[in-house]
Parts: C-alpha cells; structure tokens; sequence
C-alpha cells in the first residue's frame, strides 16, 4: 500500500463525508426526520471527517517513498477510511 494510493482513498472518503455531512442539514426531506437525530449524525460524520484529514495531513508530510508492508497497518487504514456500518 503506497502514498498515494492511500492520498487518493482518503480524498474520496473526504468527499463522500462531506456531502454525507450536508444531507444531514434538511430535516424536512433529507436522511433525518429529526433535528436532534441529525445533528447526532452530523457529529458522528464531523469526528470520522477529522480523522480523515488529519491521516491525509500526515501522508502530505511523508515522502513518496512511503510503503506500508504490514497487513495490520493496511487493515487498520482500511477502517478508518471505509464507511461505518449500522
């Protein structure tokens, strides 16, 4: 798992948060029929969010040379930037 494969996984995730983070906003028609359900939400997506920038802020810092060899570390990244499950 290079640098830049792990840069390009994160900016997507980043994306997908925050659109997931601006559906949150409309209680009438959006994801949430609750004002409190959805700023629950938005909290838990803020949180994952920061997390993601800041794995993508460290990688910006790291040389291009950066390879991950260690299938725990691998799978460790890989749960940080897959979605939660309900």
């Amino acid at each position: 798992m290079d640098r830049r494969w792990m840069l390009k996984v994160l900016k997507e995730r980043i994306s997908e948060l925050e659109e997931k983070y601006r559906q949150y906003f409309d209680c009438t028609t959006g994801k949430s029929s609750t004002y409190m359900g959805a700023a629950c939400m938005r909290s838990r997506i803020k949180k994952d969010l920061g997390v993601c920038k800041l794995l993508e802020a460290i990688l910006l810092q790291c040389s291009d040379s950066l390879v991950l060899n260690s299938t725990e570390l691998e799978n460790t990244f890989n749960r940080l930037v897959e979605p939660r499950r309900k």
